[in-house]
């Protein structure tokens, strides 16, 4: 610990000499024309950042968009494709980008594309979800609880000397329904006109024609089953250990009850687990029983809107699959423990609707007795202003009128 310790304070040290620039980048002039995008993950999964980056590249021509990653796979994997709009973080033509950009489309932070050289831009949040457990700010000021005096001026000395690791500062967010605004000022320090609730790019991939093969091939194979996919969300305290989350490894999980109930009602059970999670081992020896991973499907929003019904617990997919109108069951097996680990923002079972099981004799049974329900229209609206396939261009347009047309722009002169 003590050795940590040293280290993280001769960084600080070591960053010293670079602040002063960071500071001065604001007085730099920026391209409005030149749009920054990158995933935190560096990967190019189909999450906001990159649909909305696929968009601005095949709809509008003048702008120069440009996806910043500091993978080399990530690279190579792009230009293939044929984008050629795309730029590693660490070399000198990327920083140079960073530093000319004018907006930087921020999907989960700054950590994005090149941090130390964003300082200036505008920072537009179409961030990754919305959320239920609490983010940002209010997640640092939770977790800043639990901290040691010590750790504590760690982090002070750490914003101190290295502002672009914590500058979440945004300069819009957009997000899905009105209902979320106190949530992402909370979150982001904005203000509620900052909040511009038009929807999220990537779900407009659920008004799309396209198709997973995937769908297709069980269609085929079971004689068009109830597909159900399984998505729970991340839990902190065992990604911060280093472990995964299995919900097969209790909560009454019984493989064999589970395969006959696949088997008696024809259903395929699709498990998704979350990117901070790797695949779990499931002793469940059937073959509608399948976990799911990235070479099986090209979009998960794709497959998503092509399932008959959704099961999750506090994922933020709970939102974006109601624009499916089709039913959900919520599976809140370790809520209470969850929530002293990580608070939500809002009463869970008096503000999201479902289909409640609290273990999996329960979610067989409701899939037997078919329990579920399709959600409601109010409930649909709440988190879903708008219900079509239209987000991307929404975006766009506010963003040429607001950091494009306007005269009165202070950082893009």
């Amino acid at each position: 610990m003590k050795k940590n310790s040293i280290f993280r304070i001769a960084q600080c040290v070591a960053a010293l000499p670079f602040l002063p620039f960071w500071h001065l980048q604001k007085c730099l002039k920026r391209d409005k024309n030149l749009w920054l995008f990158g995933s935190a993950n560096n990967s190019t999964d189909s999450d906001n950042g990159f649909t909305f980056f696929d968009y601005v590249c095949h709809n509008f021509k003048e702008v120069k968009a440009v996806w910043v990653t500091q993978k080399k796979t990530v690279y190579d994997n792009l230009r293939a494709k044929g984008y050629n709009n795309v730029e590693m973080s660490n070399t000198i033509r990327g920083k140079r980008v960073c530093l000319r950009a004018g907006l930087c489309f921020v999907t989960t932070g700054p950590t994005e594309t090149n941090k130390r050289y964003i300082n200036g831009a505008f920072q537009l949040f179409l961030w990754h979800s919305m959320p239920i457990k609490i983010i940002g700010n209010d997640w640092e000021a939770y977790l800043r609880k639990k901290r040691s005096k010590k750790e504590r001026f760690l982090l002070q000395l750490e914003r101190f000397c290295m502002p672009y690791l914590y500058n979440m500062k945004a300069d819009c967010a957009f997000i899905t329904s009105e209902f979320f605004v106190p949530y992402i000022c909370s979150a982001f320090g904005i203000s509620p006109e900052q909040n511009i609730p038009i929807g999220q790019p990537k779900n407009d991939a659920f008004f799309a024609d396209k198709k997973e093969k995937l769908i297709s091939q069980l269609d085929s194979r079971f004689d068009h089953p109830t597909k159900i996919v399984y998505m729970p969300t991340f839990r902190d305290d065992m990604r911060n250990a280093g472990q995964q989350f299995n919900p097969f490894g209790g909560f009454g999980f019984d493989s064999e009850k589970f395969k006959e109930m696949l088997d008696k009602n024809n259903v395929v059970f699709l498990y998704k687990s979350h990117n901070h999670d790797g695949l779990v081992n499931v002793a469940c020896d059937s073959e509608r029983f399948i976990i799911l991973t990235p070479e099986q499907y090209q979009d998960p929003y794709t497959l998503l809107k092509d399932v008959d019904l959704l099961i999750t617990d506090y994922s933020s997919v709970y939102f974006d699959f109601l624009l499916t109108k089709k039913p959900i069951i919520l599976a809140p097996f370790d809520i209470v423990v969850y929530q002293a680990m990580r608070p939500f923002y809002f009463d869970y079972y008096d503000q999201i609707e479902g289909c409640i099981c609290r273990n999996w004799d329960e979610i067989i049974e409701a899939i037997k007795q078919r329990k579920y329900f399709e959600p409601s229209e109010e409930t649909c609206r709440k988190f879903n202003k708008y219900q079509d396939g239209d987000n991307c261009k929404r975006i766009l347009a506010y963003v040429k009128t607001h950091y494009m047309d306007a005269k009165n722009s202070q950082n893009l002169p």
